[in-house]
């Protein structure tokens, strides 16, 4: 596991070592509690990891072994994979983010000319946009996972 100091830029060092490009989005999270700063999504194309390099990621991220067949399926699967950092007073956090946009983009190209989505036959069917999963580094049983879903108006 990375010491204190490490942990934040893990992410963005194994980039830099593996020779990967990417896109960084920094954000931060407001709730009751105050603002919540420091955090980061890096955007990758999913094919610029193999799996050697892939799982390297995952091992160097502590990311539970429960979701190691998963993390690896969905590697194959999406369209960008977003691997992330935030602070917790819990312990150091990574974050997994696979985004399907391609699935949404075949959803819409299927529908008519004339009606590129049928918006009032879809509201109903919600559109899975991208599946996210976090977890604490040194209690893998501390985990999240959560589904982000389109719903057409």
């Amino acid at each position: 596991m990375p010491d204190k100091g490490e942990a934040p830029l893990l992410p963005l060092l194994l980039c830099e070592k593996l020779g990967i490009s990417f896109a960084l989005e920094q954000s931060i999270r407001i709730s009751c509690k105050g603002i919540l700063q420091g955090r980061y999504v890096i955007g990758i194309a999913p094919n610029q990891l193999d799996t050697c390099d892939y799982n390297e990621f995952l091992n160097c991220l502590s990311l539970p072994q429960l979701f190691r067949a998963w993390a690896t399926l969905n590697h194959k699967r999406c369209s960008t994979l977003g691997i992330g950092f935030e602070p917790s007073v819990n312990g150091i956090c990574y974050k997994l983010y696979f985004e399907y946009w391609h699935h949404l983009e075949e959803r819409i190209n299927q529908a008519g000319l004339g009606q590129r989505l049928a918006w009032k036959d879809q509201q109903n069917h919600p559109l899975l946009a991208l599946v996210g999963l976090k977890w604490l580094a040194a209690e893998p049983d501390q985990w999240r996972l959560t589904h982000y879903k389109l719903w057409p108006e």
